[in-house]
């Protein structure tokens, strides 16, 4: 799959979604544990990465109806919606195929470019 092959509906999740590589490695771990229960701690501890960058991440990725938060004390899963998981999965088709972490870096950075431009263009 290369960049002019990515659905429209892929690149828009890509970029006002999954646009950090942060989100991209816990949408990795939700694709391969989708029937997971886990809280930012535990995905802090299996990605090696700090829990407030999780906790961030992780309301983000709630907002937008990727995962639930199933209890107050921050327990999540998984969406059930199958277009959302659709969407998880042809992602993580892009994302694992050899160059699939360039174009997804490439898609982000024509994102950042365009909105800087258009920041501009606009004042």
């Amino acid at each position: 799959m290369d960049e002019q092959q990515i659905s429209k509906s892929l690149r828009d999740f890509i970029v006002n979604v999954v646009n950090t590589s942060l989100k991209a490695e816990v949408l990795s771990f939700l694709y391969y544990n989708p029937f997971a229960l886990f809280s930012a701690s535990m995905l802090a501890r299996a990605l090696g990465r700090e829990q407030q960058q999780i906790e961030e991440c992780l309301q983000d990725l709630v907002a937008a109806g990727i995962i639930e938060q199933i209890t107050p004390q921050g327990a999540y899963k998984t969406t059930t919606s199958s277009k959302k998981f659709a969407l998880i999965k042809e992602f993580m088709r892009l994302y694992t195929k050899p160059e699939g972490k360039k174009i997804f870096r490439k898609l982000l950075e024509e994102s950042f470019y365009y909105v800087i431009k258009f920041r501009k263009v606009s004042r």
